[in-house]
């Protein structure tokens, strides 16, 4: 026998892109850190569901879109065909003993049917832009024996006529339907045809629970055979039928309206399709508003792709919306310009509905002068329209007036406002504004004011470089101080923004900040005060073992720089006095801080990214905007550097000042290398080790852990404990062993 299978493969591919450098939770939405200053001149990224929404009417909703969840539509459709069917035999009186042995043996049959007739799926293939695809498997001499698949292919294929006795027991429309989807199966479509249209000549009191179905498969059925006309009007009776009270047990009338469009979109009738698919968008129930968000993106795609289609898509005021929402939120890859000139070319009065959007998808394309003239016509209240106008207003070099609308522009949008698809709440457009507002204000000095708007963002890592390395710790402790209710920074940030502490607000975020740089400089009751609660036994404990060392941290001499801690052995310089007590609480400081130093006292981002919980780093903001020395430029130069073309005074207001520059140096870790606490806490291990006796195994062990903390990242700082631990305890078996190897045993002292 030849079995035929249908096989149609659709296509549906959504891409998001949130507005950012990079983006994810290790590299989340900055400027500054990416030293990408110049992006401030680009418009965010438009989200399509976000734009749809507004232009149809509809409140946005944040993640409302999910990917098709896969279900068993199979099931699905057992229960409500059974659900229907028993409905229809309880209200024609049948006993309830004779109904549920009828119920499982019409379960029985649909099952079988459904195992040995898959239903062929009907759609249209989206990627080739071919209707349908139907291959062809000969099986008839197939030898089982060789070909275990050929069993299964040669399997007979459901036989209704088997079922007559059944058929006979069951309401008429039951059993219509039933004949036209075993024939359906067999694709046998002019039989299955029949039978169905047979059905819905019933009088209408003999056809209240399977009409809907019966007009629905007519459709599909008239799809697969390339009549469109046909099945437009079938799907049109399907919607008339459910609103005439006909039992809709599958909720085929909302998704009859995306076969409708696809079959008008095939004819060519572009307008009527886009305005089916905006109805599935806006009244079905999520699953078909999914489906008609996802094949508006496709529709507008091959709409925008045709200019022949522009002129009647314009003249349609529902068409043009949601095209327009399309080109803004696709102007990099998409030919908008086009449309825009279409549009334009219908002179509409000003202002023109959506003229912020046609603005912003002209400067997306780089057209400045029709952007500026789309301004004109735009509602100047709009905030879009602020947005575009103040970047062609930094564009030629007016910093204030544009500074003037960018302040004004990061207070217009709702804080509720959060776009949907594709962008974190940290993406949403007031952010961006606060964002770029905080990137202009640094440049010009106006540091605390300038932090404000980056903690208002959301762009964490930003706000941390101007927190960490440019403000003095009084600065910072007077804004923490000020902003102690402020409702912005008891925000959240984001899982995205911070690596570890999911759910810290932005202000519990900034004190722990706060508190490590306080650690840092040795202030340790502030640290203790700054610090999270769990961290504030560790930083007291710190505190006290340094008090009973008598030994601030830093102080020169505790944490030394780079080139005093390679200077000199032991033994240089004058000999101190056994002290074990005070040797002891080096130590357990020094282990203190080599466990817990990331959390005590590490950087937010460079050199230690206590953000990324020190598991990545980036260059970052000190290196791509703030440079203090040539040795520490990045290799290749920030993008501003190279943005010849854009105006030299904004060039200026985006750099970072020298004032800034030298803010930076002296707020530098000491010393300034990743896991810069790894340093400190050898440090201490060395000064534990020089309240300690030679040849003795306490001292073995401090110089042997402090040696340990630097060996793997900085072998040449890890040498001067080596010497000293061999120098010091010749007497020693583990010294004796470190000098045969020349180098530290690979397992501790006991």
């Amino acid at each position: 026998m030849i079995r035929r299978n249908l096989s149609v493969f659709v296509l549906l591919t959504v891409c998001f892109s949130p507005h950012s450098p990079a983006c994810g939770p290790e590299f989340p939405n900055a400027y500054l850190t990416y030293g990408a200053e110049t992006e401030i001149l680009s418009m965010p990224e438009a989200s399509f569901y976000h734009e749809l929404s507004v232009v149809l009417g509809q409140a946005p909703e944040i993640d409302a879109f999910w990917y098709p969840v896969e279900e068993d539509d199979w099931k699905n459709t057992l229960t409500a065909d059974t659900t229907d069917l028993r409905d229809a035999l309880t209200a024609g009186g049948m006993a309830a003993q004779d109904l549920e042995s009828l119920l499982t043996e019409y379960s029985a049959m649909r099952e079988e049917m459904n195992k040995l007739s898959p239903l062929p799926f009907a759609a249209p293939n989206a990627e080739t832009g071919d209707e349908y695809e139907e291959t062809y498997t000969d099986v008839s001499a197939a030898d089982p024996a060789t070909d275990p698949a050929a069993e299964e292919m040669s399997t007979p294929d459901f036989d209704i006529a088997a079922h007559e006795a059944l058929l006979a027991r069951l309401p008429a429309e039951f059993a219509l339907y039933l004949r036209g989807a075993a024939a359906y199966r067999l694709m046998d479509f002019p039989k299955a045809m029949e039978h169905w249209k047979s059905l819905l000549a019933l009088p209408e009191a003999e056809r209240q629970y399977r009409s809907v179905w019966a007009a629905y498969m007519l459709g599909k059925a008239l799809m697969i055979q390339s009549d469109y006309s046909g099945a437009i009007a079938s799907f049109q009776q399907v919607r008339d039928l459910a609103a005439a009270g006909y039992r809709d047990s599958l909720g085929m009338a909302p998704e009859s309206l995306g076969w409708q469009a696809n079959a008008e979109s095939t004819l060519g009738d572009t307008v009527s399709a886009i305005h089916h698919y905006a109805d599935m968008f806006l009244n079905g129930p999520v699953a078909v508003r999914n489906v008609g968000y996802v094949s508006l993106r496709w529709e507008c795609a091959r709409a925008l792709d045709k200019p022949e289609e522009h002129a009647k898509l314009a003249a349609d005021p529902l068409c043009r919306r949601v095209m327009t929402a399309w080109a803004v939120a696709n102007s990099y890859s998409n030919p908008s310009p086009q449309w825009l000139e279409q549009v334009a070319s219908l002179n509409l009065p000003g202002p023109v509905e959506s003229g912020d959007r046609l603005a912003w998808a002209a400067y997306d394309n780089g057209d400045m002068e029709s952007a500026k003239r789309w301004l004109d016509l735009a509602d100047p209240q709009s905030p879009y329209t602020k947005w575009v106008r103040s970047k062609l207003l930094f564009r030629e070099g007016k910093i204030d007036e544009g500074l003037a609308l960018l302040r004004d522009l990061s207070t217009s949008f709702p804080n509720e406002e959060r776009w949907a698809i594709g962008y974190s709440p940290e993406s949403a457009p007031r952010d961006i504004a606060n964002a770029e507002l905080g990137v202009l204000l640094l440049g010009r000095q106006d540091y605390v004011n300038a932090l404000d708007c980056l903690m208002r963002s959301g762009f964490w890592m930003d706000a941390a470089y101007v927190a960490e390395r440019v403000l003095t710790v009084e600065e910072l402790e007077a804004y923490v101080t000020a902003h102690a209710q402020d409702e912005a920074l008891a925000l959240p940030l984001s899982p995205d923004q911070y690596w570890e502490e999911e759910g810290w607000s932005r202000l519990d975020s900034l004190k722990a900040l706060l508190g490590r740089r306080f650690a840092r400089a040795g202030q340790w009751d502030k640290a203790i005060e700054y610090s999270p609660e769990a961290l504030k036994p560790v930083a007291q404990e710190v505190k006290e073992h340094l008090a009973a060392a008598n030994a601030p941290l830093p102080a020169p001499g505790i944490t030394e720089s780079i080139s005093g801690f390679f200077s000199g052995l032991w033994g240089s310089g004058p000999e101190k006095p056994v002290d074990r007590p005070r040797a002891e609480a080096f130590y357990a400081a020094a282990e203190l801080v080599r466990s817990q130093g990331l959390d005590l006292m590490g950087t937010e981002v460079e050199p230690d990214w206590f953000l990324f919980g020190g598991s990545f780093e980036l260059e970052g903001a000190t290196f791509s905007r703030a440079s203090a020395s040539p040795d520490d430029a990045p290799a290749e130069p920030a993008p501003m550097e190279d943005a010849s073309s854009i105006n030299p005074n904004l060039v200026a207001a985006l750099a970072a000042s020298q004032d800034e520059k030298d803010r930076v140096a002296r707020h530098a870790p000491e010393p300034n290398i990743r896991f810069h606490y790894r340093y400190t806490a050898a440090d201490l291990m060395w000064e534990s080790a020089a309240w300690l006796p030679d040849n003795d195994p306490a001292t073995v062990r401090a110089l042997y852990w402090g040696g340990s903390y630097l060996q793997n990242r900085d072998p040449q700082a890890a040498d001067k404990f080596y010497k000293a631990l061999v120098r010091r305890n010749l007497n020693m078996p583990y010294a004796q062993e470190a000098n045969k190897k020349r180098w530290f045993p690979s397992t501790p002292p006991e």
